[in-house]
């Protein structure tokens, strides 16, 4: 709605398939990437994103809770749906 766009056409290269983590640790192991709570992988025979089904256990406020990681990736996918230049990985 914010951006006044349609929805794009569904084709296998379209789906998302999201696998879902016992907590934001687990995602961060299977990465070896240190601080990275979420993260979306981009590619022809069909975009994943790999999220926490548990995330934001501590209180400082700039934690991201399992929701908003999983909108996070989502938005990324959004993205490539409509991208029309090459973007950065």
């Amino acid at each position: 709605m914010v951006r006044k766009m349609g929805d794009p056409a569904l084709t296998d290269s379209g789906r998302i398939r999201i696998f879902v983590l016992p907590t934001d640790a687990a995602v961060g192991r299977l990465c070896d990437c240190g601080n990275v709570v979420g993260f979306y992988i981009t590619r022809h025979s069909g975009s994943v994103a790999f999220v926490p089904r548990k995330a934001g256990l501590t209180s400082d406020k700039f934690d991201l809770d399992a929701d908003a990681v999983f909108f996070h990736e989502y938005a990324h996918h959004l993205q490539m749906q409509t991208a029309d230049v090459a973007l950065p990985p």
